[in-house]
């Protein structure tokens, strides 16, 4: 608006409360401000801050809460332990890096329990932070550090988010340099350098699962013990044995004499049928929030149907693998970083970027396809060995297919491996190996 030569328009920009770079205190400002209008408004979800989320969500784990313990341990517990898998591997093939790498999980105690604790930290943080301490051995210790407990705050390069270039810790700068950081966050924006905890946006409906519960345990305790009741056709008789029933304490199951019309007053249906229907109801919102099967906590008549079971399943275990990835990639660039640092403080030329950590995620039906689908195509002969292999989790196909050549070709001159294969023949395993290994190694026998 104009007055005159005067503009009076009043333009209103956005607060980048939470944009790159930007200070401790205005991101605590903003916080305060969206609390109280969580509080003040007709809302049921009052965690909307990240400081709330992962306060409440850690209360909740501890069974601190006043409710929604136990479903929320459950979904954490079992998303860490499908996310962890069958344990940390590395497919780095140099002596001196694997023994390496040996040492420095030995030292760490990194165990497929470790990687189970720093998933749970991510369900409660939504990212997490290894730091790389120096040791006298000149192997670095991992070092967790909460973003809890010490409200840090990662800053990267404008210019390119992968490049961290310090960590702030309660708004001062740190002497962490970015090369002892590793750095995993998720369900996030691609530049943004803070994850999003697991519970967000889902605590209020935990805690009303928990009232739903309750009220059903009401209702079926209602159902249970229906109240007798007693008609006659005068008050003053109703009323006398009233009296009479309280004098003798009566209770359901007594011997009981009298002229009134007896019957049983009993909870109607509906309202039960409501309360369950939106129990159900819940428990869907709260799965397809968490990725995890509603029968892994507790409702197991929702997957009864064998279609929908396996389809849950699959979905289940496809999003754990794409979280997986995620701490693959994290761990990748934590043992690259500690053979870089190694390599500083000792003078030795581990090779950082030779190999990467693996995190085998697996289901039986998973197994299953690889006995439909993979077997019978190696046994036919349409893949190699080495392509088999890669199928099978835990297996590193490049390092096993060289091995198992190499001990199954003196074998394979013994067993006819030049006799021609006819097409449609189905190949003996031990035949096809060693056919594999002689299309590798030619038509001599090992040294």
């Amino acid at each position: 608006m104009r007055i005159g030569r005067y503009d009076l328009t009043i333009t209103r920009k956005p607060v980048a409360l939470r944009e790159f770079g930007s200070g401790a205190s205005i991101t605590q400002l903003g916080d305060l401000l969206l609390q109280l209008e969580a509080y003040q408004t007709d809302s049921n979800n009052k965690y909307v801050t990240r400081e709330m989320q992962v306060s409440e969500t850690l209360r909740k784990y501890r069974g601190q809460a006043a409710k929604g313990n136990i479903l929320l341990r459950n979904i954490l517990e079992t998303r860490s332990a499908f996310t962890a898998g069958r344990g940390l591997s590395t497919t780095w093939e140099g002596e001196a890096e694997q023994a390496f790498i040996q040492q420095f999980f030995q030292v760490n105690k990194i165990k497929l329990g470790y990687i189970r604790q720093l998933s749970r930290e991510r369900g409660f943080e939504g990212q997490v932070l290894l730091v790389l301490q120096p040791h006298a051995d000149l192997i670095p210790r991992v070092r967790f550090l909460s973003w809890f407990d010490s409200r840090y705050e990662v800053v990267a390069s404008a210019n390119d988010y992968t490049q961290i270039e310090r960590v702030e810790v309660m708004g001062t700068r740190q002497e962490i340099e970015p090369e002892r950081i590793a750095f995993m966050r998720f369900n996030t924006r691609m530049n943004s350098m803070e994850g999003t905890p697991l519970f967000a946006g889902i605590l209020d409906k935990i805690e009303d699962m928990d009232d739903g519960l309750i009220l059903l345990k009401t209702a079926n305790k209602a159902s249970a013990n229906p109240t007798p009741y007693f008609q006659f056709d005068l008050e003053d008789d109703a009323k006398e044995f009233q009296t009479r029933l309280t004098e003798l304490n009566w209770k359901m199951g007594s011997p009981l004499a009298g002229s009134g019309a007896a019957s049983m007053l009993q909870m109607g249906y509906g309202s039960y049928t409501s309360l369950t229907e939106q129990v159900l109801t819940l428990a869907k919102i709260i799965s397809g929030h968490t990725s995890v099967p509603p029968h892994y906590f507790g409702f197991a008549e929702m997957v009864s149907n064998r279609a929908t079971a396996d389809d849950m399943g699959q979905a289940f275990v496809q999003i754990a693998e794409t979280e997986t990835e995620e701490w693959q990639s994290g761990m990748t660039d934590l043992i690259g970083r500690a053979m870089a640092l190694h390599n500083e403080w000792s003078g030795a030329s581990l090779d950082t970027t030779a190999g990467e950590a693996l995190i085998e995620v697996i289901s039986e039906e998973e197994f299953r396809r690889i006995a439909a689908i993979w077997l019978p195509l190696w046994l036919g002969g349409a893949i190699t060995t080495q392509t088999f292999l890669g199928k099978i989790p835990t297996i590193n196909e490049n390092i096993e297919a060289q091995a198992v050549e190499a001990e199954m070709i003196d074998r394979g001159v013994d067993i006819g491996i030049g006799q021609k294969v006819t097409p449609g023949e189905v190949v003996p395993p031990e035949r096809k190996v060693a056919l594999d290994a002689m299309k590798t190694y030619g038509n001599t026998r090992a040294a």
